[in-house]
């Protein structure tokens, strides 16, 4: 029984993609850095090798962090989307930003860049909206109807 849920989803302001592109942008910078680094070097004096192979290593981290920060990213609208899909035929009770009350059957969901919404009754209403969820032929109890 689901009775109480309360802050159903998150919005993200920024996509995978972006975030991937914007990881690319910082490894390009931190690679562009390093070469010009090596190119400004005084041939009489080169750099020491134990700290170009760490500023190596900082740029591999740096790329793997890019690349588990996508992972987790999908891997949270992966669980977004199954919690949404679970709450169709759910029963919920709603607050609209302009304070109206709406109860009834969860009909469909509709994921859009704002975040998901589901529909109740022709009313399309996001996650915060929601305010409680119980499961079909439930009471506010969780006693059987």
């Amino acid at each position: 029984m689901l009775t109480g849920v309360h802050g159903t989803g998150q919005n993200i302001d920024t996509t995978p993609e972006q975030r991937i592109t914007d990881g690319d942008e910082e490894s390009n910078k931190f690679m562009n850095l390093l070469l010009e680094q090596l190119k400004q070097q005084d041939p009489m004096d080169p750099v020491n090798n134990e700290e170009f192979v760490s500023q190596m290593a900082q740029l591999s981290t740096l790329e793997r962090m890019n690349s588990l920060a996508s992972d987790v990213e999908s891997l949270v609208q992966s669980s977004q989307t199954n919690q949404f899909m679970g709450l169709l035929g759910s029963y919920v009770n709603a607050r609209t930003t302009d304070n109206a009350q709406i109860e009834g059957q969860v009909q469909s969901v509709k994921f859009t860049e704002e975040g998901a919404r589901v529909n109740i009754d022709g009313q399309e209403l996001s996650s915060e909206e929601i305010m409680e969820i119980s499961l079909p032929g439930m009471d506010e109890q969780g006693m059987d109807i």
